[in-house]
């Protein structure tokens, strides 16, 4: 279970039901923001720079927890905040030629992980 927060990353608070694997799969298969994520994915290709302001607006999860609010301030205390962790480690790769990596490392590792996935910046998310 992961905590997810829609409408953008101004949002610190997360949906009340945290989202399964199993949903962020489907999710991400088929998700309503596909035509804005291949927009990011072209900017980001083309070296301009807005896309990360077009990022800003997207669902976002925590991929290691379930937490009550996303807080970097410190204005919550850890034991206030933090409900359980989500039972996956987690890596963010940013390189060239996302596909064939996620290819690459569905191929070499499909035995252990769990998602396997290319971010909306063109990167490779992997969750084992």
């Amino acid at each position: 279970m992961f905590s997810i927060f829609k409408n953008g990353i101004k949002n610190t608070k997360p949906d009340k039901q945290p989202i399964s694997l199993s949903d962020l799969t489907k999710l991400i298969r088929n998700n309503p923001a596909a035509d804005t994520i291949n927009q990011i994915r072209q900017l980001r290709e083309n070296g301009d720079q807005t896309y990360k302001e077009s990022k800003r607006t997207l669902a976002y999860i925590t991929p290691n927890c379930v937490l009550k609010k996303r807080s970097l301030t410190g204005d919550l205390d850890y034991n206030d905040n933090f409900l359980y962790f989500s039972g996956h480690i987690y890596f963010d790769f940013d390189v060239r030629n996302a596909i064939e990596f996620k290819q690459a490392i569905i191929q070499k590792y499909k035995h252990v992980v769990s998602l396997v996935c290319v971010s909306s910046g063109g990167g490779v998310y992997l969750f084992w």
